[in-house]
């Protein structure tokens, strides 16, 4: 029967530790996927290399770039002052603007929020950005030819790159859901009500009111220590060589490495206090107890 129980117990501290792995690597995400860190990750891909790189494997397959340069000869835009207005800042914010709206309409279910006079507006402010960085002297009317061409295919020119077009047409209904659920309130209920759940079984199996502690305690050790490893595992090259043929998606992971390694030694660190606190809390209770067993004892043998 005590083998059975231990059994239960070593059941109910391995769901533990998966529960609260689980419930740090959908905080670490939800933390990582924020609109600065989408901003940063955009500021820092060359989105003119990415684009000109084949969308299959053959060679005479026209590139996204090819797509562009191909808009751009409508309004008499050289490929030079294409190149220059995609690595510059002013359209680098736009496309941060136009990535985060698809993600937040992704994940929330809401509309667009950038409207169209909005969206005009930044344009004109992308073109006058990325003309006064560049160095380039551009006339008047090539400004506005290139401000009414983008006007005129802004959806076409957008959905080109991989980052948006991934959110709404790569993902299907049900992966969009299951983010949802991911970043919804019901999610950190249900976690709480799994943990508080396993608590009471460990309390019922041990009966006892305090030596949960020790197995939640060792449980929460435990997942500190593989969030800890992971921090450094997902950083590796291994990893990074997975995603080795989506080269815009490696460097967008890239550039959150550093924020994902950050937080899952933050969630580390902050289970490992945990853990210690109760383990603490769990042999001080042990030992009060046994040093009251000891007094009961003595004072029956006088």
């Amino acid at each position: 029967m005590n083998s059975l129980k231990q059994l239960f117990i070593v059941i109910i501290v391995a769901v533990l530790i998966i529960f609260q792995f689980l419930f740090i690597s959908i905080q670490v995400f939800h933390k990582t996927i924020t609109k600065s860190t989408i901003e940063k990750s955009i500021n820092e891909v060359d989105f003119v290399e990415i684009l000109k790189q084949d969308n299959d494997e053959n060679p005479l397959t026209p590139t996204k770039m090819d797509q562009i340069y191909e808009i751009a000869k409508k309004g008499n835009i050289s490929t030079e002052s294409v190149d220059n207005l995609i690595r510059s800042n002013g359209v680098k914010k736009l496309i941060n603007t136009y990535v985060n709206d698809m993600i937040d309409s992704t994940l929330t279910n809401e509309g667009k929020k950038v409207t169209p006079e909005q969206l005009q507006q930044q344009i004109v402010e992308a073109v006058n950005s990325a003309t006064d960085q560049s160095g380039i002297p551009l006339s008047d009317s090539t400004k506005q030819a290139i401000i009414t061409t983008v006007s005129q295919h802004n959806e076409e020119i957008f959905t080109l790159f991989s980052a948006p077009q991934s959110v709404s047409s790569v993902i299907d209904t049900q992966s969009i859901d299951m983010l949802r659920f991911l970043f919804s309130n019901e999610l950190m209920l249900l976690f709480i009500g799994i943990v508080v759940g396993l608590i009471i079984l460990l309390i019922f199996l041990t009966h006892s009111y305090y030596q949960f502690l020790f197995y939640h305690g060792v449980s929460l050790l435990i997942t500190a220590g593989i969030s800890y490893a992971f921090s450094h595992t997902i950083t590796s090259e291994v990893f990074l060589s997975s995603f080795s043929t989506n080269a815009s998606l490696k460097q967008f992971l890239v550039v959150i490495y550093p924020t994902v390694s950050y937080e899952f030694v933050r969630y580390s660190k902050i289970f490992l206090i945990i853990a210690v606190i109760l383990l603490l809390v769990y042999f001080v209770i042990y030992y009060w107890q046994h040093i009251r067993s000891l007094q009961k004892i003595v004072n029956h043998e006088e």
